[in-house]
This record gives C-alpha cells, sequence and structure tokens, in this order.
C-alpha cells in the first residue's frame, strides 16, 4: 500500500492520464502516477528528462546499456516497480529476461560484452557503496566510453538511484491498469 495516497483517477491532470495508458502497454500498470499526480507539473517534468534518458541514444550511450545500468540499480535498490519494469525499446535491442537475469552475476557472465559490464560495474558503485569508486574503474570505463559518455551515463545512473529509491520508500509498485483506454502514443507528446 502506498505511503501517500493515491489521488482518484478521475481528478488526475489530462496529460498524466494519457501517460498511465501508455504506461499500461510498457509497463504492465500505471497505479503509481496516481501518487505523483499530487506534484503534476513536477512530474511532468521529470518524465520529460527521464523518457529522453532511457530511450535515446546518446554517443556511445543507447538503451540497451542504459537498460542493463538500470537493472542493476533496481537491483541494488531492490526496488520492485523497477525490477518489473521492462522496456520495449530495450527488449528490441536483445535485453531479454535471461541477459537480465546475468546482471547480479555479471562479473562471472558469458553473455554480457566487456563493454556491458563496464557499465554494469559503474551502476553498481554508484547504486551501492559510491566510495568504492577509484581510479580502477574509471580506467576500466574509458577503454570502452568516451569521457562524454561516462558523464552521460553517470547521469543515468544516479537518477535511477533516485527515482527506484523514491518509488521504493514511497512503497509504490506496479501491476494495475489506469481505467482510461487509449491508442498508444508517446508520453513525451503529452508532457
Amino acid at each position: 500500500m502506498p505511503r501517500i495516497s493515491q489521488m482518484p483517477f478521475e481528478l488526475i491532470d489530462p496529460e498524466l492520464q494519457k501517460i498511465m495508458a501508455e504506461y499500461d502497454g510498457e509497463l504492465g500498470g500505471s497505479e503509481f502516477v496516481e501518487v505523483f499526480a499530487h506534484s503534476p507539473q513536477t512530474f511532468k517534468a521529470f518524465i520529460n528528462l527521464y523518457f529522453p534518458l532511457i530511450s535515446e541514444t546518446r554517443g556511445g550511450i543507447d538503451p540497451r546499456i542504459t537498460e542493463l545500468a538500470r537493472m542493476m540499480v533496481a537491483e541494488k535498490n531492490d526496488c520492485r516497480l523497477c525490477k518489473a519494469a521492462r522496456f520495449a525499446h530495450a527488449q528490441k535491442r536483445g535485453v531479454t529476461e535471461e541477459l537480465v537475469q546475468e546482471i547480479p552475476r555479471w562479473r562471472e557472465s558469458t553473455m554480457l560484452t566487456p563493454r556491458e559490464k563496464a557499465a554494469i560495474h559503474y551502476a553498481e558503485v554508484l547504486a551501492g557503496d559510491h566510495k568504492k569508486a577509484d581510479q580502477a574503474l574509471f580506467d576500466e570505463l574509458r577503454k570502452y566510453f568516451t569521457e562524454e559518455d561516462i558523464i552521460d551515463l553517470g547521469w543515468r545512473i544516479v537518477i535511477f538511484v533516485g527515482y527506484g529509491r523514491f518509488l521504493h520508500v514511497l512503497d509504490l509498485d506496479i501491476g494495475h491498469t489506469c481505467p482510461l483506454s487509449l491508442p498508444k502514443q508517446s508520453a513525451l507528446e503529452h508532457a
């Protein structure tokens, strides 16, 4: 049960109602938006930042690398919602359930590339004991990423850390769909 009340659907900002419909298709549920709807402008600003981070390729950081890092953060945060969410665009790039199962044992994985392992390691450090970040980590990252990419991936990871922890603290879950039935549309068009 969420620690903040869920706003009744009919009182939710119409733009957020449309976003809920998209989340139902992408994530399999949207009820967590009923909590964030208490602050609609802030949530819309957040998703305008968040969606491009998870869906766009910038430099050498694509949705596959992003999703693998996000799933490590979900593991470290123990966020049920984050673990349950599998983004369609990442699945289209080969982030299968089998690959996601490799993340907790990424060091031994034969399915993950060295580049993917470096990104997962970065996420593990930023989401865990960030004081363990050392020169060896950055030497490893520089083998596979430019400095611009390291900063871009770092921003993505720290946003996932904060968002995942917020979801966990609020005791938000996923699995129920919104009552609005709309054709699938991009959330970015509505926010």
